[in-house]
């Protein structure tokens, strides 16, 4: 598409916009209304996805990006499941594209991909963004992914992507729990033996789980304590809307420190290099992620930084992250960032837990205003972010 082209396109869209031009049209959930130029937009890709037309509707995904009112994202969303399922390689690129630079769309570009594939299961890459995508997926988009994983003939065998699928079975209905189980009995495998009794419901595989990596976190929902202060529902809906300013993010960082966050982690240079540099961290992981992993440390744990229960010799226990240290001396973070030296031949017995050394309760103390700026600090991609992506993510 010319330069020219393109900018008619999208004076038009703005005009249409402006103008409160809509039309209703149906998308794989529900009617979407969007304005004449983005349905004419659509419908050109879904009966011709010549290239001319499909770089039109990417210049327009692209125009509308960014915006949060609830008609432009349940717009995108459709753009962008048009473009995956037209099958042209331009639009995958980009829905890919999407996925691993568009942190907070990554579930609609999951989803979108899902569509393409349980009608061509053949890229590998488009697997592995499926994989990274099941913490993110909730609703129709878990049942879409779960049913193009089952497509592939491929088989996931980490324990943390089989206790994913059982965690994104849960919350669905009969019917979205039966595709969960259905997933994990071809990437598990039955039992051979005739004794064993099959298992059929998602109580089933969470049995299963439970006696096969005991080392592992439950496969089972967070809940939040009884008496919780902060809820992890309440808290993802108000700091969804919220946004950053320099003075927010200049009380975050105060906060990032006041909540003990800095003597294990390391932003920007500021803070510790015990645990994960989180300077990166808005790029990995999604907000209701980020909230997720700090009221729910133990829920999801980082394989690079393993906790251990370190028994020694003499009968002293020490709980946290252990590390080489060098000179035959092994390194134990406690949970609140206490550092202790032990020389490797005074260890008796150093058991795996299935326990973060991140401990519970971080939030409890702050103010909502103290919440807010920590997490907009936390999700801000300051000069030492890194977005390339990683082996297994």
């Amino acid at each position: 598409m010319s330069d020219h082209t393109r900018s008619l396109l999208l004076a038009f869209v703005a005009v249409a916009l402006l103008c409160g031009l809509t039309t209703a049209i149906a998308s794989a959930d529900d009617p979407v209304t969007v304005d004449p130029a983005v349905a004419t937009a659509i419908e050109a890709v879904r009966t011709e996805p010549t290239r001319e037309a499909v770089a039109g509707l990417i210049a327009i995904d692209e125009e509308i990006a960014g915006r949060d009112d609830d008609a432009s994202q349940k717009t995108q969303a459709l753009t962008i499941q048009v473009l995956a399922q037209s099958e042209d390689e331009l639009a995958l690129d980009y829905v890919r594209g999407v996925f691993e630079a568009k942190t907070e769309r990554r579930d609609e570009a999951a989803h979108a991909l899902s569509l393409y594939c349980l009608k061509r299961p053949r890229n590998p890459q488009d697997w592995r963004y499926l994989v990274r995508s099941l913490p993110l997926i909730e609703g129709e988009q878990s049942r879409s992914v779960l049913r193009a994983l089952a497509r592939f003939r491929i088989r996931a065998t980490k324990a943390k992507w089989l206790r994913q699928v059982i965690l994104v079975g849960l919350p669905l209905d009969v019917d979205g729990q039966s595709e969960a189980v259905a997933l994990l009995s071809q990437w598990a495998g039955t039992s051979k033996n005739a004794e064993d009794a099959p298992l059929k419901t998602l109580a089933d595989w969470q049995q299963w789980f439970a006696g096969k990596y005991p080392e592992q976190p439950a496969a089972a929902l967070t809940l939040d304590p009884q008496n919780a202060r902060w809820k992890f529902a309440e808290l993802r809906t108000r700091l969804a809307a919220e946004v950053e300013t320099p003075e927010r993010l200049q009380h975050g960082k105060a906060v990032y420190e006041k909540a003990t966050c800095s003597k294990c982690h390391r932003k920007d240079g500021f803070g510790e290099q015990w645990a994960p540099d989180l300077s990166s961290l808005g790029w990995r992981l999604q907000k209701k992620e980020q909230l997720e992993a700090t009221l729910f440390p133990s829920h999801r744990l980082n394989e690079e930084y393993p906790t251990f229960t370190v028994i020694t010799k003499a009968g002293r226990v020490f709980n946290g992250m252990m590390l080489a240290a060098g000179g035959g001396e092994i390194r134990i973070v406690a949970s609140d960032g206490k550092v202790t030296l032990l020389p490797q031949t005074e260890v008796e017995e150093a058991v795996e837990s299935n326990r973060s050394s991140m401990p519970d309760g971080l939030l409890e103390p702050l103010s909502y205003e103290e919440l807010r700026d920590l997490f907009l600090y936390l999700d801000h991609l300051g000069p030492n972010a890194d977005t390339t992506p990683r082996a297994g993510e």
